[in-house]
């Protein structure tokens, strides 16, 4: 199984880079230790803002490969990227599917501002969300739901 994060450089909180560094290494230490060895490259990434700006970032993807790992046991890597960089969200990719992972608050903010859209909407519906700005709701036979805006979260 293919591992990659996606390692921010910068926030909109001003942290200093050398912060950055910091826990970049204190991660890398980490993810050698889960699984043995680590591979590391530049690239850079874009995205739309939910005002509708193009950002472009500078990233470090962090590679690795394993057959034992569960999502489980990543997560609390990904959340330490998260809560120590003021993240509003980190992607990470597991076999070349990319996730996000935007903290338990931000579902329960996506839970809240559907809960009342949820049953009256068609499957794909663009909707305006008040603290999440213009997404789609899309439904599924069973009956869950996701927001898609910069990023996708699975709504139960």
């Amino acid at each position: 199984m293919r591992i990659a994060i996606y390692f921010p450089s910068k926030s909109e909180q001003k942290i200093p880079k050398a912060r950055f560094e910091s826990v970049r290494k204190d991660i890398e230490r980490k993810l050698i230790e889960m699984f043995g060895g680590l591979t590391e490259y530049k690239a850079k990434g874009f995205w739309m803002n939910f005002e509708g700006d193009s950002v472009e970032e500078e990233v470090r993807i962090l590679e690795a490969y394993t057959e034992t790992l569960s999502v489980e046991q990543l997560l609390p890597t990904i959340r330490k990227i998260r809560d120590l960089l003021k993240q509003d969200s980190v992607a990470y990719a597991i076999d070349n599917t990319i996730h996000f992972y935007e903290g338990e608050e931000r579902i329960e903010t996506v839970r809240e501002e559907l809960a009342p859209l949820a049953p009256r909407r068609e499957p794909r519906t663009r909707v305006m969300l008040p603290k999440l700005g213009e997404a789609f709701l899309v439904g599924t036979d069973e009956g869950d739901h996701y927001i898609i805006s910069s990023t996708i979260e699975k709504v139960r």
